[in-house]
């Protein structure tokens, strides 16, 4: 095959085999789905600042002139290899294309006396929720954890996080966006619920890049003044079986009840051992280094490794016009375990800040997990048995065997997002497509596996036992969720299933009322409007057309 070359562009092509492809290919998903998934496109594009737009007009022009497809990154964390392509086709990698001080700029209060800003896809959420936190006074809106996830993916597929419920998804703030369009004077086409709703739904949910090249978008913001007395908690634990059942067994009381005021976010975190500095928590570093000096039996040569698995809830408290006051039993059930006598955390780290200095706390500074290939799900549920059923007894049982295991290590969350209250729910009809807004609870399920063949399949079989556990089979009904739900940016496929968007479409979008699968067809004609050429069709998992200009 012939290498694909784009003329008229100023910043950097690299083909396969020229020097810095490697480096340039690399993406989240590389170790584990690059050869099942063919991350390996033609040729990567980074654009040159100084005219970014410039060249990714240039490179748009030959993709529909040759009909080559257009895979779009900027961070690069989609877990299958989403934003990546094969030898025929072009990378648009835009993590470093927008980012001077006209990139990230905040705009004048607009009628309501709300602050908004203008920013790009490049950024990741460490710079942007540095730049938010940095201001006078503060700002914030919900976002993931991860430091070098980039905001392009991110807003696109929802961006969830710690204040998931509280405030529901990055994406609910979005105002306006911006695409490139090579026909238009300005090669900008803006975007909102006015002007063109129906891409404005199809971006914000749809599958990212499949709808065009989103290089900024406008955001309302929150601002700490308007919510003072917030309160979080980090509480940290040596991992025990009977411990990890007990917490994860209080959420799942709480997330059934459903009756927790708005103000609470919680989630309950376990990670195995050798995690390296998931979490900035300096109170909990010195603990572990001052326990590892009294014990001579663990190993010494990286005491800020820490080789024991522990479990970690991050919990937060922020007041709303008329809501209760912050009751502090509502942290205390996952600060103290009773089993015949008192048991207390590692840590138990109270932060008594404004919310946007308190967000940073929940940031995780490391690219990943662990420096492994990996197996992971990620499930979303509307259950409301989840502490009653024998799921969480399952659950923990499956987490302690990754524990114990010699060459597989885990990271796995479960977070409450449900309740009457919940703004993850009642956000939901608010002009985007994110899908599945009546869940309740969000479960990561992560194995990293040492690249052995043992350790792969201990990995999959691990994951097999998950997905009954969570689905159930023709004999077995599952203890998790009646729906296999699944996310965008979590996105996985099970051994033998069908890669492809459209064949696992119910799994990562509603069926619609009747199963007439209303919201696809929706994003169908949307693809079908936007991209006539096919252009942005990089991979199997796309938005398919509307048959009708497919």
């Amino acid at each position: 095959m012939a290498q694909i070359h784009v003329t008229g562009v100023a910043g950097q092509q690299y083909a396969q085999g020229d020097a810095g492809y490697d480096d340039a290919n690399y993406q989240y998903a590389t170790s584990s789905e690059g050869d099942l998934h063919d991350m390996h496109p033609g040729l990567i594009i980074q654009p040159n600042p100084a005219d970014a737009i410039h060249d990714i007009v240039q490179t748009l022009k030959y993709a529909k002139g040759t009909k080559t497809a257009v895979a779009i990154r900027t961070g690069g964390h989609q877990y299958s290899g989403a934003s990546s392509s094969g030898p025929a086709n072009i990378l648009l990698d835009l993590q470093h294309a927008f980012r001077d001080a006209t990139d990230r700029q905040l705009l004048p209060l607009d009628q309501a006396r709300k602050t908004h800003l203008r920013t790009s896809v490049s950024w990741s959420l460490n710079e942007f929720n540095s730049y938010l936190g940095s201001q006078t006074p503060g700002y914030f809106v919900p976002h993931g954890q991860c430091y070098y996830v980039n905001l392009g993916g991110h807003v696109q597929t929802g961006g969830y996080g710690p204040l998931g419920r509280s405030f529901g998804l990055l994406g609910d703030f979005v105002t306006e966006l911006e695409i490139v369009n090579p026909e238009a004077p300005d090669f900008k086409k803006i975007i909102n619920r006015v002007t063109d709703p129906k891409m404005f739904y199809a971006i914000l949910g749809g599958s990212p890049g499949n709808f065009g090249v989103l290089t900024h978008f406008t955001i309302r913001l929150n601002c700490d003044d308007d919510y003072k007395g917030a309160q979080g908690r980090k509480i940290a634990w040596y991992y025990e079986p009977r411990k990890f059942e007990y917490l994860l067994g209080q959420l799942a009381k709480i997330s059934d009840e459903g009756n927790l005021p708005r103000c609470y976010d919680i989630c309950v975190n376990v990670v195995s051992k050798s995690w390296k500095g998931f979490f900035p928590w300096k109170e909990l570093e010195d603990r572990l280094s001052d326990d590892y000096d009294r014990n001579p039996d663990l190993p010494q040569d990286d005491k800020i490794q820490f080789y024991c698995p522990l479990i970690a809830v991050f919990a937060q408290y922020v007041p709303f016009e008329g809501s209760p006051p912050f009751d502090k039993h509502v942290f205390d059930q996952f600060s103290s375990w009773f089993h015949g006598g008192i048991d207390l955390p590692l840590s138990n780290q109270k932060l008594d800040e404004p919310v946007s200095k308190i967000y940073r706390n929940w940031l995780t500074p490391v690219h990943r997990e662990f420096d492994h290939p990996y197996v992971k799900r990620t499930y979303l549920t509307n259950s409301t048995s989840l502490s009653t059923n024998g799921w969480v007894t399952a659950v923990s049982e499956q987490v302690d065997k990754i524990i114990r295991s010699d060459n597989c290590y885990t990271s796995c969350q479960f977070q409450y997002f449900g309740g009457q209250h919940a703004q993850f729910r009642n956000n939901a009809d608010n002009g985007t497509s994110y899908s599945w807004r009546d869940s309740t609870f969000c479960c990561t399920m992560d194995c990293f596996h040492e690249d052995s063949d043992a350790a792969r399949e201990f990995a999959r079989q691990w994951q097999r036992e998950n997905d009954l556990i969570a689905h159930g089979d023709a004999q077995t009904p599952g203890l998790y969720s009646d729906q296999d739900r699944r996310v965008l940016w979590g996105s996985y496929s099970k051994e033998g299933e069908d890669w492809s968007l459209d064949a696992t479409r119910d799994y990562y979008f509603e069926p619609g009322e009747h199963s007439e699968r209303t919201k696809y067809k929706a994003l169908q004609a949307a693809r079908a409007s936007a991209d006539p050429d096919g252009i942005y069709t990089p991979n199997v998992f796309s938005v398919k057309r509307s048959e009708s200009s497919a």
